[in-house]
């Protein structure tokens, strides 16, 4: 999210929270970490305005054609976190791509629902792409 107005003061709201301030994040750009509806609060030239809220609906499931819910948390995480895949699968495929779409790491999992990984890379935008059977997910995450 990008406010058109250039060389104001900014602050960026969380509108799901009351407007709540969101820390740390006073650029003249903001990237949500998850879905909500987000505003931003323009200081310039002593007077104060507030955008409309905006929803983003569209952080972290980037595709998915599994049945079930595939899901992965805490998003954002410290390096460890876990793949529910709703169910068992005989076998999946896991790639974890940086945002450039280098690939990270890359594992076969076998005879699993519940998949705990671990990354070790810098702070930073990831890909995290599972493939099992005919199915296949996409999730972006973060570490922070």
């Amino acid at each position: 999210m990008t406010s058109n107005n250039a060389g104001a003061n900014y602050q960026w709201l969380d509108c799901n929270n009351n407007n709540a301030i969101i820390l740390s994040e006073n650029g003249q750009s903001y990237t949500p970490i998850s879905n909500g509806n987000y505003a931003v609060q323009l200081t310039e030239n002593g007077c104060i305005d507030t955008s409309d809220c905006i929803l983003i609906n569209t952080i972290g499931i980037i595709e998915n054609n599994f049945e079930s819910r595939v899901s992965l948390y805490p998003n954002p995480t410290n390096g460890l976190f876990s793949i529910d895949l709703g169910e068992i699968f005989d076998v999946a495929i896991i790639s974890i791509n940086d945002i450039h779409g280098k690939l990270i790491d890359s594992k076969s999992i076998t005879s699993a629902q519940i998949i705990d990984l671990s990354i070790d890379q810098p702070a930073g935008i990831y890909l995290v792409s599972i493939t099992a059977g005919d199915k296949k997910a996409v999730i972006l995450f973060m570490k922070k």
